[in-house]
């Protein structure tokens, strides 16, 4: 129960529970009590706060039912009879009386009857005289309950008239962030055990959201039936975050990589948090941003060991050193200042793309009329020699070069270079070049 009350905390930093055990021998009953009299505006009132945590519950596999009302006592009792599930403030006294005369066993809240077969013997007491709801008790005092069956006797006074103020103490979560799954059935398949390690993730992540954390790093250890064989996948998106659908995201593309003739019995999710970065979001704020989408694809590269990032243009007449990959977190924030066309950058459109993302090509650091070139969309960082056999079985699209790259003669490594459009037997689009230096020829760009 510590670690399944954990995931309330995202409601109110007050959560209690308690677990009772009925006399007639069926399965427990787990009560978790929350104080919102603090939080309820944050979910819109108390009714919003109530159906999303009852979802929270019922996503977490857990049958629940719940009620809002002044007192924890109050709440339990109108939990179990199963009406008037929100409670209007300052009306718990006057609904209690419409209760029937047995759930006066269940007005407990965090503290149970000390004695429950003295309330027990008080409900089949006031049964045996007629008695039939809560309301017909209104009529005694505390003196004349104490005087016949003591502090028990007071506390059931104090619980009828709403007056028994149990304080819900703040809740400070100590458990390990760690799940571990034994599965009746070995898993050899990458969408059966994704399917398993959903409601792991789920879980962990609902506590990770209750405690305030990101989740930093994930790793999972997977279990073989046979012999001690053991897979370990470790998962650390780029930035820390608490989107399951980027982490199960990664995890897929890491499962489908392993080999699982060997089945999965057993595995295992640990979770190393680190705090969150709490941000005011603007009220007309998408949840779901191009940022996130953008952070999942530069994991799911970072994780395939290729380095993303976003293109800086650097000032060099050499189309291979116009420009540099960039990944650091500042160069990122300012991405969108690299459109600017002081920058040498111009933002396209696409004809058959339909969403609101722009493609970016950069322009060359030379000549103004050649920026109406046709550019590659692929640049080699080092262009790659023809021999005369590759160069025969090209086809050059024409005899002049479409444009010349020369350096002046006192620049230390001087360049001369002509440029042709040419297509490869497989059909490819070719960026090549002769260096007038040496006659030899290489092979630059691809376009698409």
């Amino acid at each position: 129960m510590p670690i399944v009350v954990e995931a309330f905390l995202k409601f109110s930093p007050r959560v209690q529970f308690r677990t009772s055990a009925p006399r007639d021998g069926s399965e427990p009953v787990h009560w978790v009590f929350l104080d919102i009299a603090s939080t309820s505006h944050l979910y819109h009132g108390e009714e919003g706060l109530m159906r999303q945590a009852v979802s929270l519950a019922r996503d977490l596999g857990f049958g629940v039912q719940c009620a809002v009302a002044d007192t924890p006592a109050g709440a339990q009792a109108f939990t179990t009879a199963h009406h008037d599930n929100l409670v209007p403030p300052g009306e718990e006294r006057e609904k209690l009386k419409a209760l029937s005369l047995p759930l006066l066993l269940q007005l407990e809240g965090l503290e149970p009857w000390a004695k429950p077969t003295m309330a027990e013997s008080i409900v089949t007491f006031f049964m045996m005289l007629g008695f039939k709801t809560l309301g017909d008790l209104s009529r005694f005092t505390a003196a004349s309950l104490q005087e016949r069956w003591g502090e028990t006797g007071v506390l059931l006074w104090k619980r009828l008239n709403a007056q028994d103020k149990q304080v819900i103490s703040p809740l400070i979560a100590t458990e390990p962030l760690e799940d571990y799954v034994h599965m009746d059935f070995p898993v050899s398949l990458v969408s059966l055990l994704l399917h398993q390690m959903e409601k792991s993730v789920d879980f962990l992540f609902a506590r990770l959201q209750g405690r305030r954390y990101f989740a930093r790093k994930l790793s999972v250890t997977l279990h073989c039936e046979y012999s001690k064989t053991q897979h370990k996948i470790e998962i650390e998106p780029n930035t820390p975050s608490r989107d399951r659908n980027l982490f199960l995201t990664l995890i897929e593309n890491r499962l489908s990589a392993l080999d699982l003739e060997n089945p999965i019995r057993d595995f295992e999710v640990n979770v190393m948090p680190c705090p969150e970065n709490s941000r005011q979001l603007d009220f007309f704020e998408p949840r779901t941003t191009e940022n996130d989408k953008l952070q999942t694809l530069m994991s799911l590269l970072t994780q395939s060991a290729l380095k993303p990032g976003f293109y800086r243009i650097e000032p060099s007449i050499r189309p291979e050193g116009g420009w540099q990959l960039a990944s650091s977190p500042e160069e990122t924030k300012t991405a969108k200042a690299k459109l600017n066309p002081d920058h040498h950058v111009v933002a396209e459109h696409h004809e058959d793309y339909k969403g609101d993302g722009l493609a970016i090509a950069s322009r060359p650091h030379y000549g103004a009329s050649v920026m109406r070139a046709p550019r590659p969309t692929r640049l080699l960082n080092d262009p790659m020699p023809l021999s005369l056999g590759e160069l025969q079985r090209l086809k050059i699209l024409s005899s002049n070069p479409i444009e010349r790259i020369e350096t002046g003669w006192w620049e230390s490594g001087a360049m001369k270079r002509d440029y042709y459009f040419a297509v490869s037997p497989e059909g490819q689009c070719l960026w090549v070049f002769q260096d007038l230096r040496t006659d030899e020829y290489f092979l630059h760009g691809y376009f698409d």
